[in-house]
Parts: structure tokens; sequence; C-alpha cells
């Protein structure tokens, strides 16, 4: 059976200068959480401890994890993200740290997602010269090397 994602929630734990991300999937559709099952997701996101040793920045003691049979951890990630915006480009770089409990598999990566806006919507327009597209296309590489990826600055 595949999981429905039934329910993602974004919370800010301020004391603990943490923001969090629950997402909730069920093997059936729910209607309606009950009391009882906001109280056991309170209960697994309370116990959470956070250490920066471990895959994924949270711990759990010994078998607050899960509450009965019923819900249950089964991945973390903590991620870092800078965005780096421009007219013609968007540059997302984040640091995420995974890890997957029914796998027991951690990953650390860094990812970089680059968007040229202005080269998109040039190739979008039916009007404009390959060349000028490859041109803007060069533009755009240039930037990024001399600002991202140049390490010149590092060694005299």
């Amino acid at each position: 059976m595949n999981p429905v994602r039934k329910m993602i929630e974004d919370i800010s734990c301020i004391d603990k200068n943490l923001d969090l991300r629950l997402a909730l999937q069920t093997k059936r559709i729910l209607t309606s959480l009950t009391d009882d099952e906001m109280h056991s997701i309170g209960n697994i996101i309370n116990s959470a401890i956070i250490d920066p040793e471990v895959k994924g920045g949270l711990r759990w003691p010994y078998g607050k994890a899960c509450s009965g049979d019923r819900f249950a951890v089964i991945k973390i990630w903590h991620t870092i993200a800078k965005k780096y915006k421009s007219p013609s480009l968007s540059l997302m770089a984040r640091h995420v740290d995974r890890f997957d409990f029914k796998d027991t598999y951690g990953q650390d990566a860094i990812e970089v997602y680059l968007k040229l806006k202005s080269l998109v919507s040039d190739l979008q327009d039916e009007k404009v010269e390959t060349d000028s597209i490859f041109e803007l296309f060069k533009d755009n590489l240039k930037m990024i090397w001399d600002h991202f990826l140049c390490c010149e600055q590092f060694y005299p």
C-alpha cells in the first residue's frame, strides 16, 4: 500500500532556534485526527532531542520515536539553505543532513539549484535569435564562475 500524504505542518521552535516540518503519512484516508492521535504525535515531537552528532540532527530516547503501532518517525532531514537572487538568475545552495529509520541510512549532501530566469524567458520567446541566447548563457556562466566557483582569490 502506498502511503497517503495527509498533512504537512511547519512548526517554529523559537526556544530551540529550529524550524520543524512535520509530514504525516497514513496507509488509509483519515477524515480527522482524534485528540488521542494529536496527543501521540505531540509526544513524539516533544521527546525529540537536538543532537548535531547524529544524522538528521535529532534523536529520540529509546521507544519514544513511535507511539505504539500507530505513529512512528521514519525520516528526518536537517537543511541549511542560502538563496542568492538577481534579475537574471536565482541560485540556492543547501546543506542537507538526512536519516532514514526504515533503511537505517544516513546521507550528507550539498545541493545547488540554479535557475537562469532571463535565459528561460528568452528561450520561450520565438523571436529571439540563437546567437543572443548563447551570449546570454555565456554571460550567466561567467557571472556564476566569478562569484561562486572561482577559487583564485584563496590561492596567492
